[in-house]
């Protein structure tokens, strides 16, 4: 497998640029999964340039990575984490950067704030020094993780890992207008924090916390779901997720199970997919619904929201 980027133009008729980008094993092919379709999840993004930034993973050593990247050779695991970003055309890569250790390590999530460029995701190994809220690995088969790189993707300027005694990833994360960082992801025996004042439902799956910008301290977190968790008992696959500008916190996942909390006037009270709004500082949940036929499985690995809510 190779990544693959196409720039079409606004009406879908042409391409502005498309490319290639890997190197000689398998790449943007992720092999620490959880879920189904985790396989190729990733992120692109553009910045206030049009420039592509896109967090992904590699296995290959001869991903093509630029002088003076943070990290410019690979980390000699399963797979590393890639970090890269390319001009509007495709044509010529700005900068790009493996983030990965002896293990496996992958690129789930990416938002650029200001000079930051921060990345979150999965590993299985303790593959950089933290400097956060939790800097050591925490066990298990694998832990979240957040990296904030600076804009030339040349140095890590803050990072941490998310982890506990069993299996966990951030998915998704995403900054609000104070430059605070949101994390959205999974802990297989839920054994993610939750704070005082917040709204949560104990003993499940899916986690969504809040740091500051330099990844020091928890503003808050708490656990979404139906309080049935354990291992591997999600009620709800993250994918996506969003902070508006009042700090309210969109969330929303496939393959639910029933005994999920609905707003009253929710739209549907079952369903293969959940949506949920909470309050700024996650203090009560907004609006919750259901959507769609029957739980199941949804192939593909990333949805969106847009800035009026829209998934």
């Amino acid at each position: 497998n190779d990544i693959v980027v196409t720039h079409f133009n606004a009406t879908g008729t042409g391409i502005i640029g498309s490319t290639y980008v890997g190197g000689a094993a398998s790449d943007g092919s992720n092999q620490l999964s959880w879920n189904y379709g985790d396989t190729y999840r990733g992120e692109i993004i553009l910045d206030g340039g049009g420039n592509i930034c896109i967090a992904s993973c590699s296995a290959s050593s001869d991903f093509p990575v630029t002088a003076g990247a943070y990290q410019t050779t690979y980390g000699g695991g399963t797979q590393d984490a890639v970090l890269f970003n390319l001009n509007p055309t495709c044509s010529a890569m700005n900068w790009s950067t493996y983030a990965g250790g002896t293990g496996h390590e992958v690129g789930f999530g990416l938002r650029l704030e200001g000079s930051h460029v921060y990345m979150c995701g999965g590993t299985d190994n303790q593959f950089f020094a933290a400097t956060g809220v939790q800097t050591t690995f925490g066990g298990g088969s694998s832990d979240g993780y957040v990296l904030r790189f600076n804009n030339n993707g040349s140095a890590v300027t803050a990072s941490t890992y998310w982890g506990f005694a069993d299996q966990d990833y951030t998915f998704f994360l995403d900054i609000d207008n104070d430059g605070d960082v949101y994390i959205y992801g999974q802990s297989a025996d839920a054994n993610s924090p939750i704070t005082a004042g917040v709204y949560a439902n104990a003993n499940s799956n899916q986690f969504i916390a809040k740091m500051d910008e330099n990844l020091a301290t928890v503003d808050f977190s708490t656990q979404i779901g139906s309080g049935n968790g354990g291992a591997f008992g999600y009620d709800f696959i993250p994918i996506a997720f969003m902070v508006d500008n009042c700090k309210f916190i969109y969330f929303s996942g496939h393959s639910s199970t029933s005994g999920l909390f609905t707003s009253p006037g929710a739209f549907q009270t079952s369903g293969g997919f959940y949506l949920g709004v909470l309050d700024p500082g996650a203090v009560s949940m907004s609006f919750a619904t259901y959507y769609g036929g029957p739980g199941g499985h949804v192939d593909g690995g990333t949805s969106r929201f847009d800035p009026e809510g829209i998934v």
